[in-house]
């Protein structure tokens, strides 16, 4: 069984490296890199969230694993979500689990600021305000253009997964 591993915002795919080890040698941890994270922290990051599902449905359709399941943290919940329900959508086989942590479910979300249209200040202010600033963004400048490129995701209804 494959685990495609979907990190949170801002994290990248090292994060799933100790999983190897503690999970069953018949998991095969697959943690997937995003442009702009990571080892590929030189590359443009994608800045919408429906070309990034598009981009990764068909990758992992295209893999042709025959059994593999989802986890996706924070961010990472919500986009391996996007991910399975655009499989579905072109009839590609999905994930046979889909596992989320650290997000409510899509139509659960409450409303957000718009975190794109903050300035640096305003959004580091409210970072601190969740207690969100742990790997200290706040005592770097131009963050936000780097974190959050663009906070346009909306569930939009769809089949059920």
């Amino acid at each position: 069984m494959r685990l495609y591993c979907f990190a949170y915002a801002g994290g990248n795919a090292s994060f799933f490296a100790p999983w190897r080890e503690i999970l069953a040698p018949e998991i095969e941890v697959c943690a997937i890199r995003l442009p702009g994270r990571g080892a590929r922290m030189t590359e443009p990051l994608i800045s919408c969230f429906d070309d990034l599902v598009a981009q990764l449905a068909t990758i992992i359709s295209n893999e042709n694993a025959e059994k593999f399941a989802f986890f996706g943290h924070s961010l990472g919940a919500l986009l391996s979500f996007e991910v399975a329900r655009k499989m579905k959508q072109n009839a590609s086989r999905g994930p046979l689990h889909l596992f989320s942590s650290g997000c409510s479910a899509p139509q659960r979300r409450a409303s957000l600021p718009p975190f794109d249209k903050l300035s640096d200040d305003e959004l580091l202010e409210t970072l601190r305000s969740y207690k969100g600033d742990a790997g200290g963004a706040a005592r770097q400048s131009g963050v936000n253009g780097y974190a959050v490129p663009d906070d346009t995701f909306g569930l939009q209804p769809g089949q059920r997964l």
